[in-house]
């Protein structure tokens, strides 16, 4: 700040204060925003909620609440908006490429949404951070078969077998690759 010319400094002590001031305003801002958010999600209030989800969003620069994504997600999923949870997952895949929750809600819209190929890349990246989901084998495993590229079709189902031996429609789908 300048008076008259001249430049006030402040002393180490005040900056710490001011810093914490405004860190304790800026935490309270973003509780607040994910409390109300949460609550109206839980109560199934989506439309609500969304507001002060996207508020957590802009505010926390800090990482402080990674399943964020999720419940922004699901929010716009309970709409019948999968073009706007597909953004959000997205933006999850982007601010916590490890957590394969985002790749694999990703995935399973974009299969949706018939892009076959991009789901199939965010479901080897599901795999990649989380390889004990068979889930995502069987939905990585369809998606390889309906693009025709049966040699990594094997490659899956094989691995689908070996943690479910007793899976009668991997076994049957194993099969007929290999035929």
């Amino acid at each position: 700040a300048t008076t008259g010319g001249q430049q006030q400094t402040l002393s180490p002590e005040r900056q710490k204060a001011i810093k914490d001031s405004l860190r304790k305003v800026w935490d309270r801002k973003l509780n607040i925003a994910w409390s109300t958010g949460y609550e109206h999600a839980k109560n199934k209030l989506y439309r609500e909620a969304i507001p002060y989800f996207w508020k957590v969003e802009k505010l926390d620069t800090v990482k402080r609440f990674p399943d964020l994504y999720t419940f922004l997600g699901d929010c716009y999923i309970k709409l019948n908006k999968p073009d706007s949870a597909m953004i959000v997952y997205r933006m999850g895949t982007e601010k916590y490429p490890q957590k394969s929750h985002y790749h694999r809600s990703l995935a399973w819209l974009l299969a949706g949404k018939q892009q076959a190929s991009e789901a199939i890349e965010e479901y080897k990246k599901a795999i990649a951070i989380d390889s004990t989901n068979v889930s995502d084998y069987k939905a990585l495993g369809n998606l390889l078969v309906s693009e025709n590229r049966n040699d990594e079709a094997i490659k899956v189902y094989k691995k689908i077998l070996e943690m479910e031996p007793k899976n009668a429609e991997a076994q049957n789908v194993y099969a007929q690759l290999l035929a």
